[in-house]
């Protein structure tokens, strides 16, 4: 037998969240590179995971995972941006970003994007215009705006739809 009181039995108390979701996003390092991705894209994160090659792609897509029955592209932005980087990072040790939304929405594109070091969790409060910033000239066209760290690092906040648009014009042309 139970000492719970009777009357509170099968209630729930409200959860409340000091940020509204939309306010979060995922930080990553790729490369040199800070990026941001919105949390509503963001699914999970990877540790270890098994990689393609996707034939006569752009170098800047790594290759391709199966993740849970659906095969999502890998994304190597810092390729994308200059594609004679080089990593000092072994692959092993790379970490992917999963993200989008199951079934093929074009606005919440499944993608992976592969990533350095470890993630952070960053709040719009830092939400800054682009204008007084130097963005790669690669980079900006899927730049939004920026988030500020905690620390008062910036990372350039992606607009994910626009680099999935870029991958399937490219591949078009294969």
């Amino acid at each position: 037998m139970s000492d719970a009181d009777p009357q509170l039995t099968g209630q729930r108390a409200p959860v409340v969240i000091d940020s509204p979701f939309d306010s979060l996003y995922q930080g990553i390092q790729c490369g040199s590179l800070r990026l941001a991705v919105s949390y509503r894209w963001a699914r999970s994160i990877l540790e270890s995971f098994d990689e393609t090659p996707v034939p006569k792609a752009p170098l800047w897509l790594a290759g391709a995972t199966a993740v849970d029955g659906q095969v999502r592209p890998i994304i190597d932005i810092a390729l994308l941006i200059d594609p004679a980087f080089v990593r000092d990072t072994p692959r092993q040790s790379m970490h992917l970003l999963l993200g989008g939304a199951d079934g093929g929405d074009l606005r919440d594109p499944p993608m992976a994007l592969l990533f350095d070091g470890m993630p952070q969790q960053l709040r719009d409060e830092g939400l800054t215009s682009l204008e007084q910033f130097t963005i790669p000239d690669a980079l900006a066209p899927f730049v939004e705006l920026t988030v500020s760290s905690p620390r008062g690092e910036t990372y350039y906040v992606i607009d994910i739809a626009k680099l999935a648009d870029r991958l399937a014009s490219e591949l078009s042309t294969l």
